[in-house]
């Protein structure tokens, strides 16, 4: 009976360690992406294109039709159900940056905040 309950416990102990380990990978990988992108970079970015959006930005919730909030996360840590099951929530998120953009084809502002999970 206590073999079986250390045994329990060693097995918590290493998939709690498989998870941080690959948590720390995956970190390491962004990280190495976002200074190889930095490095590229020979003048300030002017557009989002899929290199920008797959580096830094992993969803964006519309709040009105001129607003949006663009979110920071880690690779896996929202899917996208995640955002689904918790919008009203995350458009409460502490906001990092606030900005508007001008968009010629509408003729309007999109105000934009950026929020890290």
């Amino acid at each position: 009976m206590v073999a079986s309950i250390k045994l329990q416990e060693q097995n918590q102990i290493i998939k709690t360690l498989e998870k941080e380990s690959l948590e720390d990978y995956k970190n390491t990988k962004r990280l190495s992406q976002i200074s190889k992108f930095i490095k590229e970079q020979k003048e300030t970015v002017t557009s989002l294109d899929s290199g920008v959006f797959e580096i830094f930005i992993n969803k964006i919730i519309a709040v009105a039709k001129d607003e949006i909030i663009i979110f920071l996360t880690n690779f896996d840590k929202a899917d996208h159900l995640y955002f689904v099951e918790n919008r009203k929530k995350l458009i409460k998120s502490d906001i990092i940056h606030v900005g508007e953009v001008k968009v010629d084809r509408f003729k309007d502002i999109l105000n934009y905040k950026v929020a890290i999970l």
